[in-house]
């Protein structure tokens, strides 16, 4: 039994004297839908939004790291339904679904270093913190004097407070010396639960029973914590 501590203690100790650790900044695109069914059932689209990251990077040896933070982050879509009554009525009705979270990855890195640059391939869980979602309703009838009509749903309340996500992709690092370094990262969140319980009733509330996709593309700046003397 002292012997594994032991082993464990040296081998935590070694981690720790040879990790690397690494601040990340970065900003960036989403470009998201929902899986399901939609309460207009016609065109879907995706609902492009934004990212803000904080991360760390632990990297322990010169090929594999760590990554864990934060990312404050848009989800949602766009669904359009036109009808036409008549040959000179058409109705067309705008649902724009926008959802708020917090993102918790914890990846896994492989790096590959090619002089001053280095790929990097990274995979794992990132678990999703929800904040706040509403659907907007915009019903538009091209005749004249009748005016959009817009309705706003707070599905707030039907939402779950976390969910589950998938996430992998690829990065690009220019090094900029020992400070730090330049990168571009992009890549897939694949939700493997659903962002709300099923819901029959009312019909606004339908997009809720599926699961968030999303693709992103990020650019950010890399501090090294660490220096050699």
């Amino acid at each position: 039994m002292k012997f594994k501590v032991s082993l464990i203690l040296i081998l935590t100790t070694a981690l720790v004297l040879f990790a690397e650790p690494s601040l990340m900044l970065s900003g960036g695109l989403n470009y998201s839908l929902i899986t399901g069914e939609d309460s207009l059932v016609r065109e879907n689209y995706p609902r492009i939004g934004f990212n803000a990251k904080i991360g760390f990077e632990q990297r322990f040896v010169k090929n594999f790291s760590l990554i864990f933070g934060i990312s404050l982050e848009t989800r949602g879509e766009e669904n359009l339904l036109i009808q036409s009554f008549s040959p000179t009525v058409v109705q067309q009705t705008l649902e724009k679904i926008n959802i708020l979270n917090l993102q918790l990855p914890l990846l896994a890195q492989a790096n590959f270093p090619i002089g001053n640059f280095c790929i990097n391939l990274f995979a794992g869980p990132s678990m999703a913190v929800f904040l706040s979602g509403e659907k907007k309703r915009t019903v538009t009838v091209n005749v004249e004097g009748i005016e959009p009509k817009d309705d706003v749903f707070d599905f707030s309340q039907k939402m779950k407070m976390l969910g589950l996500d998938l996430e992998g992709g690829i990065g690009f690092v220019c090094n900029t010396g020992d400070r730090g370094a330049v990168f571009i990262r992009g890549g897939a969140q694949v939700g493997i639960l659903t962002i709300a319980p099923a819901i029959n009733e009312p019909k606004e509330y339908e997009n809720l029973n599926g699961k968030n996709i999303n693709g992103y593309l990020t650019a950010g700046y890399k501090f090294n914590l660490r220096f050699d003397e």
